[in-house]
């Protein structure tokens, strides 16, 4: 059976990724992947092997340049 035909509803797309590698877009230029492991109807999710990426604005020699930095994230030990 194809995934298509198992998508009912919104959080299905969500259900489908359980155990995958996924990529969240949260406020303020900031981003999260991991491996997600658990959600629930509120979209709280927990991931594993997570990792937080953000940009921010630094001023080096009269210029602004734009800076991507990337965090581990606590990792979920098995």
């Amino acid at each position: 059976m194809e995934k298509i035909a198992l998508i009912q509803n919104p959080l299905d797309y969500i259900r489908l990724n359980m155990e995958e590698e996924i990529f969240l877009k949260c406020k303020g230029e900031r981003e999260i992947t991991g491996k997600l492991d658990a959600y629930d109807n509120h979209l709280n999710m927990i991931l594993s092997n997570a990792r937080e990426t953000y940009k921010h604005s630094v001023v080096e020699n009269d210029e602004e340049c734009i800076k991507v930095t990337v965090v581990p994230l606590y990792d979920k030990k098995n």
